[in-house]
Parts: C-alpha cells; structure tokens; sequence
C-alpha cells in the first residue's frame, strides 16, 4: 500500500501523519482485506465509530459494525477490497481509493439496493470507489464510503441470468 500526506508549509512530514497513515492502513488491510480480522474492530475502532457507505444506512458502535461486517463475510465470504492509489492524508482524515470484489456464497443477503439474493446465488460483486476516515485520538472515528458509478455495478454470474450469464445492474445512489 502507498502512502502520501500533504505537505506541511515547511515540507516535511510530521509524526501524527505517518501515525494514522499508519493506523488506516492497518483497519483497511485487516477489516476489508481478505481474510477479514474482525478483531480490529475492537483495537482501532472508537467505541461510537461511525460506518457510512452509499448502498445502506449508517452503522454505529463497534457492535453495530462488526454485525455489518460479519453478515457481509458470511454472504461473500472471499470479499476482499484493495487500495488502487496512495493513501492520502490531511489533518485527521485518510482518503483511499479501491476497488475489489466477491462471490456470494453464503446465506440469503438483503444488504444492497438492488434487492436481495437467496441464499448462495453465486452473484458476484465488483465494485470500486472512495473511502475517508476520520481518526480521533488514535482510533478510527468515521468510515465513509462511496462507490463510483463507472465501476458500481452488479455483476450477476449464474444460470438464472440466462443467455451468456452476465447481466449488469446498476447498484443506486443516494
């Protein structure tokens, strides 16, 4: 993963930067990676951590968080995002742009607009986009995601699909 931070006036870098520069890198490889570590919910989230993301309704507390995490993994258990670009840091905040993918294998699932899949569809997702986190006192303080319309689509990969078996659907924005 590569990692910038925008330049001090004087063009150096500070501790605090390479800090949570540090910090992000570690949640997004562990939380969103593959294999998921779902424990690092409890060492880098914050208590009240907020998790944003564009196809649902805001998650918060490490509760919450790790339950959304732990039915994604259970629905596309070979879920795993990746960072396309630097990490970017400014004052307590680290943009990552990504893009990555799963198979939905698992269990019936109803965490997308696009309605819900019975249980092992074999759908598979491939998506792309932008995150920003917020780092407070060492501690990951808001996620927000957001998923590129160019890249955001669903691509559904099974016999129901008919014809040659790949049909696009356009995941919403709000």
């Amino acid at each position: 993963m590569n990692h910038s931070r925008s330049p001090r006036p004087n063009g150096g870098y500070s501790a605090f930067f390479n800090s949570i520069i540090a910090i992000v890198g570690r949640w997004f490889s562990e939380f969103w990676g593959n294999p998921c570590a779902i424990s690092i919910v409890d060492d880098l989230a914050a208590p009240d951590m907020l998790l944003q993301y564009s196809m649902r309704a805001p998650r918060r507390g490490r509760k919450n968080v790790k339950a959304f995490m732990t039915e994604f993994r259970e629905a596309f258990p070979d879920l795993a995002l990746r960072s396309t670009g630097d990490l970017i840091a400014d004052r307590d905040f680290v943009i990552i742009r990504w893009e990555g993918g799963g198979t939905h294998t698992g269990p019936a699932f109803n965490d997308f607009h696009i309605g819900p899949l019975p249980a092992a569809s074999g759908q598979t997702i491939s998506l792309a986009g932008h995150t920003a986190i917020r780092v407070e006192n060492g501690k990951i303080a808001e996620e927000a995601i957001w998923t590129t319309k160019r890249k955001a689509h669903m691509r559904v990969l099974s016999e129901a699909s008919g014809g040659d078996g790949l049909s696009l659907a356009p995941i919403p924005f709000s």
